[in-house]
């Protein structure tokens, strides 16, 4: 079995002598040995060869993910086209394609389905994803003018049953 030193797995790896002391700490290499300080450690080349075909199975990992990503955008760019009958900006795109497709396309069948149309689009869907909106549990329009009303009321204590207190300045006493 052949056994590199620091410097050789270093040049190897075109890493820093360092980065490589740092992943011997950390147990990247599992079948390294230390003898003594004079000598150093001593990795087996077949560590090398094994975090060498791990990293390339990282790299192809990661370019299918970005596949992935890629055609997940398209989808929801062309559903959103189709749906809205606009282009979507950036944001949209972006926001919808990190859920669930499913999810993205019911949060756009939302849209399509608004008795109004939808002014900020980017809003609602932030809203549909943060409230969990679904084609069968829609939005409810709020009334803001009667919320305003009652939350002024709770401001103030104030109920239609109890009347306002009335003070009455000729009878005060003051004896």
């Amino acid at each position: 079995m052949v056994y590199l030193t620091v410097r050789e797995t270093a040049v190897k790896l075109t890493k820093s002598e360092e980065t490589i002391k740092r992943r011997l700490r950390a147990g990247l290499f599992p079948n390294a040995y230390k003898r003594n300080d004079k000598e150093g450690w001593r990795i087996p080349e077949s560590d090398l060869h094994d975090i060498i075909a791990h990293s390339s199975f990282n790299q192809q990992l990661c370019y299918e993910k970005s596949e992935y990503k890629q055609s997940t955008e398209e989808i929801v760019d062309l559903a959103y086209r189709i749906a809205m009958l606009a282009e979507p900006s950036k944001d949209e795109v972006t926001l919808l394609s990190v859920l669930d497709l499913k999810h993205a396309l019911e949060i756009l069948l939302i849209m399509r389905q608004s008795p109004k149309p939808v002014k900020n689009p980017l809003g609602f869907i932030k809203r549909a994803i943060k409230e969990g909106w679904s084609p069968i549990t829609q939005p409810k329009k709020i009334d803001r003018k009667r919320q305003n009303l009652e939350e002024r009321l709770k401001f103030h204590s104030y109920s239609p049953s109890t009347p306002f207190p009335f003070y009455n300045w000729l009878e005060d006493d003051e004896s």
